[in-house]
């Protein structure tokens, strides 16, 4: 009880002296956008950052906010030094570093402080020490081999060494519509508890190595983090433990620059190459490059008014394709690499109003899950974890697809496999 008070007391100290962080900088007006100026804003969203670490900890919205504000790493480095990697490079649009920093920032505000008003991470530790289980290995075996198939299904060609991840096929997936990688990540997560078997951990290895083999690294670097976040949160782990995954998540996080450079180039980098697109933050480029767009693309032409919003709702059914997307809007004036940031759709919709509420709406959506603690709503939750790459980089509509259908329909089939298999059990 004396822990837990003393954490909330550091809990609510940081609350308070975020709001306080908050105030300041929306008081702190810039008439000229300056490099003083913007280096006081960039100052006061990253020790917002650190704040928010001392609210939460590790959880979703530390998380989510901190990738968020990684979008601003390749914008920054551009406009102090000049220098960057993709389309920033090339000067394809402006880069309006303080009004990224303007708009990120509320997206962030808004979802931190529904977020403490929630009392998410109360309900988040609730359901992370809950069991996470089917016993049955049927039910092993049936999500093994969905995984597997999907894995074909969403990347069906054959990668090799010169081709394999710059494949202009491979977001050409056997079945209509789109997601199927998102089925492949789900049925993984409903075997997570049998890890340490043989087959689980092959079907994880095989799954991995195709989606990095085809370029595609927002599922596999999602899983890698949410199963971290999610084993944090069960357990408080020993110096060793924690040394041990920095440096498991540093290789993990080279391997995946390696992957998006031979997407890029056409080939594997030497070192020298490796160390410039670390100190570039290529692998955020394109994104921090769709955040400028973004805002250039109001400036020029105003709201859509909803237009996007509706379309990422109509594509959370899986068969579906849809028209209106946030890609379609862009790349009819500008190059378009792939990707939506998370507050681009809102921001292109409705402006900055569209991006504080589609913050709140996101918290509101966390809390939902977090509070109902049934088997069904841990995975719902454990698959909100493992998205949070995609949510931020790539927009919500794959994740709406697999909490409303993807979800539901694994548990459903889990749950009557096990069914059948108890009442064989008793006949016998």
């Amino acid at each position: 009880m004396v822990v837990e008070n003393h954490d909330r007391s550091i809990k609510n100290v940081c609350f308070f002296l975020y709001l306080i962080n908050y105030l300041t900088f929306c008081l702190f007006n810039v008439n000229q956008v300056t490099k003083y100026n913007v280096s006081i804003e960039l100052f006061l969203i990253i020790w917002g950052q650190i704040l928010i670490f001392g609210m939460f900890g590790l959880d979703i919205i530390s998380v989510l906010s901190t990738l968020t504000v990684s979008m601003l790493a390749p914008s920054a480095i551009f406009f102090y030094l000049g220098i960057g990697n993709g389309d920033i490079a090339l000067g394809l649009v402006p880069i309006n570093l303080h009004a990224d920093i303007v708009n990120l920032y509320a997206y962030i505000f808004w979802g931190v402080l529904f977020s403490y008003l929630l009392d998410i991470k109360k309900y988040e530790k609730l359901m992370s020490m809950e069991p996470l289980i089917f016993s049955n290995q049927s039910v092993t075996l049936f999500n093994n081999l969905v995984a597997l198939a999907f894995s074909i299904v969403a990347f069906p060609t054959f990668p090799t060494l010169s081709s394999s991840a710059v494949n202009l096929d491979r977001f050409q997936m056997l079945l209509p519509g789109h997601a199927w990688n998102q089925l492949v990540i789900v049925a993984l997560l409903f075997n997570l508890p049998k890890i340490k078997q043989k087959g689980v951990l092959f079907t994880y290895l095989i799954v991995s190595v195709w989606f990095l083999a085809h370029g595609e690294r927002a599922d596999i670097t999602g899983l890698v983090i949410g199963i971290l976040i999610y084993v944090g949160m069960r357990n408080r782990l020993s110096v060793s433990k924690k040394i041990s995954l920095f440096f498991g998540g540093a290789l993990i996080f080279i391997l995946l620059l390696i992957v998006g450079y031979e997407r890029i180039e056409h080939k594997l980098p030497n070192m020298a190459e490796l160390f410039e697109n670390i100190a570039t933050f290529s692998t955020l480029s394109d994104v921090s490059y769709l955040v400028n767009v973004s805002i250039d693309y109001v400036e020029k032409f105003g709201h859509t008014n909803g237009a996007i919003l509706f379309s990422t709702i109509k594509s959370a059914i899986p068969l579906i394709t849809v028209d209106n997307s946030f890609g379609s809007f862009i790349e009819q004036v500008f190059p378009n690499p792939g990707g939506e940031p998370i507050i681009s759709g809102p921001l292109i919709d409705f402006g900055i109003l569209g991006v504080s509420i589609s913050a709140i709406v996101d918290a509101l959506l966390v809390s939902f899950i977090v509070k109902r603690n049934s088997l069904l709503f841990r995975y719902e939750f454990l698959m909100l974890l493992c998205s949070i790459p995609r949510i931020v980089w790539y927009g919500r509509s794959f994740v709406f697809t697999s909490l409303i259908f993807f979800v539901p329909f694994m548990y459903f089939i889990n749950t009557r496999i096990v069914k059948l298999s108890t009442i064989s059990t008793i006949r016998k």
